[in-house]
């Protein structure tokens, strides 16, 4: 990145043409009754708005979208985002916008080019914009903003780490650049280069340039036996899977957002980012990616004139239901990686009884509670099913306590962590993906475990615990943080892939 003072000379502008969505209302609702704070005031609480930051984005400019954008003002607290610009080189202008006090972004730009953005402001809040990430730039080209303005309001008692993301851009300028706030906790770092980890600190600046290629300060040598740090700077990453072609996906649960690590190009990129939290993905026979969200009943949303609420499961956690799992559901969706934002459609919810063909199945990789050996077992009477129509999720409630799923593949075996008795199990897997035949394999687990391609099982404890298929520790990998979900992936699938609180590692096994 390289900076040098200039004022922006006159430009000439196409377009007028593509889409302007505003995005629907969250999808797939059924009737665990929320805890709403008051029966005069459903949807608000105390100091915050339950029903805020559960819709799509304020302004959707898509499908190469373009245009002229002029005098908006968006400040949308139940939207994601004032503004999302996805997928469009066609040129488009925005003049004198600004996106004030949402919980999400004010502002994603996605596979984009040929933007031009002046008096561009951010304002965040003090209640809902403790999360809020300014703007995420991802994968985009040939963009000019002048007169950008990073500010945060008086009001504001947390620090902010960062002001823009940029994840794999070029050929972006930046002039006439403020970042600032009636309080000491200002931006940290105003623009941050994830996958290069280089951060532009002044405040204020005439222009910088960000060309793509830049030497970054992340050196990745892919080294056998190296444990290496791909990115970090994440709030918990969990929920790691890979796809056939050894691309990797973890998630954040509580900021609802959804990344890929490249195969190709040996980079991460934030890949969704929606209103909603998942708790874990996995992939089908189709690399369709199969998210496990969260989801809460609506604040306000009534059915025959009571409040919405979502069914209690049969195999309900005795050890702490209605204690912090109280209203709340894990239901699966699927979407195209490619098109995360256009693709996001529930699972479909089937009788188990009524499946035929079973490919794999997809359970918690880990359970924490008293009666494990009888919930291992349990089949429910529901599953959802892949876009494929050959992979299934049962519908257990322990979905929503797992950083990670293991796959199930019938007439062979699969492993899972006994979380409260810190063991690993063995589970034969019959044709329907029913689990029978538990057997105790190691004394050590906790998330998440992982098997290779000769068949070595990888247990996150602390650290990592190898061990042959006969159960024989063989090696033990140290990680610089407690990992948390663990898969492999790649090319030939002999790296192994590491989420910890903060950062995605990997270590190249042989």
């Amino acid at each position: 990145m390289a900076g040098a003072g200039s004022l922006l000379n006159d430009v000439k502008f196409v377009g007028g043409h593509g889409t302007l969505r505003k995005g629907p209302s969250q999808p797939y609702r059924r009737s665990r009754t929320p805890q709403i704070s008051s029966p005069d005031n459903p949807v608000s609480a105390q100091g915050k708005d339950l029903a805020w930051d559960n819709q799509y984005w304020s302004l959707w400019v898509t499908n190469n979208g373009g245009g002229t954008l002029k005098d908006i003002w968006s400040a949308d607290t139940y939207a994601a985002n004032g503004l999302f610009v996805s997928n469009t080189s066609t040129p488009g202008r925005i003049l004198a916008m600004s996106l004030e006090h949402h919980m999400r972004n004010e502002a994603t730009f996605k596979n984009v080019s040929n933007w031009k953005v002046y008096a561009f402001q951010l304002e965040e809040e003090s209640r809902e914009g403790t999360d809020c990430e300014p703007v995420d730039m991802i994968n985009c080209r040939d963009m000019v903003f002048a007169n950008f303005w990073q500010f945060r309001v008086i009001r504001v008692n947390t620090p902010r780490p960062t002001g823009v993301r940029l994840w794999d851009c070029e050929n972006i300028e930046i002039l006439n650049s403020h970042a600032y706030a009636q309080v000491m906790f200002v931006t940290e770092v105003p623009y941050y280069d994830v996958n290069k980890d280089l951060k532009v600190l002044p405040w204020e600046f005439a222009k910088l340039t960000i060309t793509g290629n830049e030497p970054g300060k992340r050196k990745i040598t892919r080294e056998t036996g190296k444990v290496e740090r791909l990115a970090s700077e994440f709030e918990f990453a969990q929920g790691i899977t890979s796809d056939s072609k050894g691309n990797i996906y973890f998630c954040e649960t509580r900021l609802g957002r959804i990344y890929k690590w490249s195969v190709e190009t040996n980079t991460v990129t934030m890949i969704a980012d929606f209103p909603w939290q998942p708790f874990t993905l996995a992939t089908d026979t189709e690399d369709n990616l199969l998210v496990v969200f969260r989801y809460d009943p609506q604040p306000g949303y009534l059915i025959d004139g009571e409040q919405e609420s979502v069914p209690v499961l049969p195999d309900d956690n005795p050890g702490y239901s209605g204690w912090g799992n109280s209203g709340w559901a894990a239901w699966a969706y699927s979407i195209d990686p490619g098109n995360p934002a256009g693709t996001l459609k529930p699972m479909t919810r089937v009788p188990t009884s009524e499946i035929k063909t079973v490919h794999k199945a997809l359970y918690p990789s880990s359970r924490w509670r008293y009666d494990f050996d009888e919930a291992a077992v349990y089949l429910p009477e529901t599953c959802f099913m892949a876009p494929d129509g050959v992979t299934i999720i049962p519908e257990t409630y322990d979905l929503g306590r797992s950083a990670a799923l293991s796959e199930a593949f019938p007439n062979r075996q699969v492993y899972i962590s006994d979380e409260s008795l810190k063991r690993v199990v063995t589970l034969d897997v019959g044709e329907k993906g029913k689990l029978s035949g538990l057997k105790d394999f190691t004394q050590k687990g906790e998330f998440s475990q992982a098997v290779d391609k000769e068949g070595n099982l990888y247990v996150a404890d602390g650290k990592i615990f190898v061990y042959d298929r006969n159960g024989n520790e063989t090696g033990i990998i140290e990680v610089e943080e407690r990992p948390i979900s663990i898969a492999f992936g790649g090319k030939d699938f002999n790296t192994l892939f590491i989420t910890s609180r903060t950062s995605l590692f990997s270590i190249k096994i042989r």
